[in-house]
């Protein structure tokens, strides 16, 4: 366990906090592949801007492929893969556990980097990891079916923050680079970190989509040999 205190925070996650536009926006409108990015501040500003966008383009150099790309709402982007409308959603959490986003979805063959979650509570509480059900947690909502023990979901991610400081739940749970951006951003001091679980980051695919797949891992696994895709992701991310 250990303070939260202040450190350096990658300037892209730190921009936007507020909810960028619904409806998205499209590149590329004739490029041979589509990839769609779930809305998240400072990681899928837009299309253009953003860390999901900028390792997308650089596997997509890799890969000598063309993405056209789209920022829509989470639930929203992983449905038009379901439904045939783009090839892949970015990003998604792979549990571990054999479980997949959505039925007839699957998750590409290679991670293209790991998301630390940790939970954020008050200094001087001791969190139980072994019996986490006895805890009120709140975590962000497209998350809570991520956790075997119960959570509440919530879309204001300052506001739990916030109960978490005032004692009003025990703990918030979620990526923390993400928590400690907006904490930051906000002014919300008072938060003690511990560490939870890794988990590997997806691209989410139809499910028998070889193809894509295929494209995928050689984008991937290129940018990792050159070195790039730790450039572009910068020191936070493995």
């Amino acid at each position: 366990m250990k303070s939260l205190r202040t450190r350096e925070i990658l300037v892209k996650f730190l921009s936007a906090l507020l909810v960028v536009a619904t409806f998205g926006y499209t590149t590329a409108n004739a490029a041979e592949h589509s990839v769609t990015f779930g809305e998240i501040p400072g990681f899928s500003e837009s299309a253009q801007e953003g860390i999901l966008p900028d390792v997308m383009r650089l596997i997509g150099a890799s890969a000598g492929a063309e993405f056209g790309m789209i920022v829509q709402p989470f639930k929203r982007s992983i449905m038009s893969v379901a439904k045939g409308k783009h090839q892949a959603h970015l990003p998604f959490l792979n549990p571990g556990n054999g479980s997949v986003p959505a039925p007839g979805l699957a998750f590409n063959s290679t991670p293209l980097f790991h998301t630390q979650f940790s939970l954020f509570h008050r200094p001087g509480v001791e969190i139980d990891m072994s019996n986490l059900a006895s805890l009120n947690i709140e975590t962000e909502l497209a998350h809570t079916d991520l956790f075997s023990f119960p959570t509440t979901g919530t879309s204001c991610i300052p506001c739990s923050l916030k109960k978490v400081v005032a004692g009003r739940v025990d703990a918030f749970l979620f990526a923390n680079l993400d928590v400690i951006a907006i904490a930051e951003a906000e002014g919300i001091t008072g938060l003690a970190e511990t560490l939870y679980k890794r988990y590997p980051t997806h691209f989410v695919i139809k499910e028998g989509d070889t193809e894509i797949d295929a494209l995928l891992t050689k984008g991937i696994e290129d940018a990792v040999q050159s070195g790039s895709l730790q450039e572009v992701l910068g020191p936070n991310w493995q």
